[in-house]
């Protein structure tokens, strides 16, 4: 169970003023569920995720993870429990142009602190299949359409089976067809894995397939 109170996040502008990046009053999100955070560009989302997986900290409130305040972790604690727990999808993919497809994905399960093994390298195999890639796994991303990157992204953030997945505007780059396959198979996979899903999205056709819906503001500025 995730669960958020009075969370806020505060910048100092140059100015004198006091940017409010977030504010989120209250928000608890159950193992399993799939929740899509919905707003215009500068409401905050981008930040609560961030604020979610231990990467930013917050200026005041709380976030508990299993009733324990992640917030108050130190970073590397933060950072543990991140490697452990989250699988995190970027807007802009994030491949390693170095490695090839297969590569990209096992990579992740390296730095979750797990020694890629044969279960893994199935698994792989059989989600590249399963989204039309088989033929790409020796490919680098510089050989992939964006769609294809997505799907890569997607599988790579799974690899772990973490507990939580997080996605900051997935689709924001894809046409209408191919964001429609990316919804799909994230949906379709964490529900298979009982993962929790907190996607990101100013998109309504994108945040109308989820069931539960938070709708942000943009936050304002306070004068000093």
């Amino acid at each position: 169970m995730l669960t958020i109170q009075k969370l806020i996040k505060e910048y100092r502008h140059p100015n004198g003023e006091t940017i409010i990046a977030a504010d989120i009053r209250e928000l608890s999100v159950g193992q399993g569920e799939q929740l899509a955070l919905a707003g215009p560009s500068g409401c905050g989302k981008t930040t609560l995720l961030h604020l979610i997986a231990g990467l930013a900290s917050p200026t005041s409130g709380e976030i508990r993870w299993d009733g324990e305040r992640i917030d108050s972790w130190p970073e590397r604690k933060r950072d543990a429990w991140r490697a452990g727990n989250v699988g995190y999808i970027f807007q802009s993919f994030n491949l390693l142009p170095g490695l090839d497809v297969t590569e990209n994905i096992l990579v992740a399960a390296a730095l979750g602190g797990r020694k890629p093994d044969a279960g893994q390298h199935r698994w792989t195999d059989e989600m590249l299949a399963r989204v039309g890639l088989a033929e790409r796994a020796r490919h680098r991303p510089s050989r992939l359409s964006m769609g294809e990157q997505q799907r890569v992204a997607v599988i790579r953030a799974l690899i772990n089976s973490p507990r939580l997945i997080l996605a900051d505007e997935p689709t924001a780059s894809l046409d209408r067809d191919n964001a429609a396959i990316i919804l799909e198979l994230l949906q379709a996979l964490c529900r298979e894995k009982g993962s929790m899903l907190i996607l990101a999205s100013h998109d309504r056709d994108v945040t109308a397939r989820f069931e539960r819906l938070h709708e942000l503001k943009r936050p304002g500025r306070n004068p000093v």
